[in-house]
């Protein structure tokens, strides 16, 4: 019954954006008085959780707040279809309890070893979840919505695993659902004049990203100006601009999918404002 209500609530954002705010606000002020709640057995009774792409560890850690650290299997610049483990990675998923990915279609490197090494593990492919199956590309963490989606299933997730600490996760959703409503706002103020430029992405798959946003122009067999994630791939006689979209440089955190997609729109713009003007 309780995981039943948390679907509702969570996925119903029209009628309840309000009590979230409420609820929230009530369990900030007892989260201290529940974490000590909490006996102290002896050993770790919190469930250990690894995410594979630093987007989804990101929105995992601020769900699980100073409860749980979660792992992480894909390093930012890495690429999650080339990605392979190593010691430090088959170590994590012996540990785990949850392992949260995108599934074998999108980090195939990942696929074996999750099944040899977090054999006592729970497995979900994220990119299987309801609500994200007609999201098109293989970049499903840039796109806000999905990333809404994928919070709602992780708290459901780590609460039937944690059950005592429950509360706590449910109040940090609200984190979640609040920050990525704001950026998704800020992103679509600032690409609405560049939503008409043909502008061609190589290297990458911008799918999710554009259909989010609104990018009319995205693909265009006649573009203005030319994103790669390569600079040796970008053409002369058009607008050009690198392209990041494995988030490199940037340190794993609860802060890292805002800095990433406010890094992809900031390099987007670039090339977009230049193509405009020709």
């Amino acid at each position: 019954m309780i995981f039943e209500s948390i679907k509702s609530v969570i996925f119903c954002r029209q009628s309840s954006l309000f009590f979230l705010g409420f609820l929230f606000t009530s369990v900030l002020s007892n989260q201290v008085v529940a974490q000590s709640e909490v006996p102290d057995s002896g050993f770790d009774d919190r469930p250990y959780v690894v995410a594979s792409v630093p987007a989804l560890h990101s929105i995992t850690a601020i769900i699980l707040g100073d409860v749980i650290d979660p792992g992480l299997l894909i390093q930012p610049g890495q690429s999650p279809e080339k990605a392979a483990t190593a010691e430090r990675q088959h170590r994590l998923l012996e540990e785990s309890d949850l392992v949260l990915w995108l599934g074998a279609g999108f980090e195939p490197g990942l696929s074996a070893d999750i099944g040899r090494y977090a054999s006592r593990a729970k497995h979900v492919d994220m990119s299987d979840v309801s609500g994200l199956r007609n999201i098109t590309g293989n970049r499903l963490w840039l796109d806000p919505v999905a990333l809404r989606v994928m919070g709602g299933t992780v708290v459901e997730l780590v609460s039937a695993l944690d059950p005592e600490r429950f509360e706590i996760y449910f109040g940090n959703i609200a984190i979640v659902e609040e920050r990525l409503e704001l950026l998704q706002r800020d992103i679509e103020k600032q690409l609405s004049p560049y939503r008409p430029v043909p502008f061609r992405v190589i290297g990458a798959d911008l799918s999710a990203y554009a259909e989010r946003f609104g990018l009319e122009g995205y693909q265009a067999t006649d573009p203005r100006c030319i994103l790669s994630t390569h600079e040796a791939d970008l053409e002369k006689g058009v607008a050009t601009a690198l392209l990041d979209d494995l988030g490199r440089g940037l340190e794993p955190s609860p802060d890292f999918i805002e800095k990433h997609l406010r890094r992809i729109t900031g390099q987007i713009i670039l090339c977009l404002t230049d193509g405009r003007q020709e």
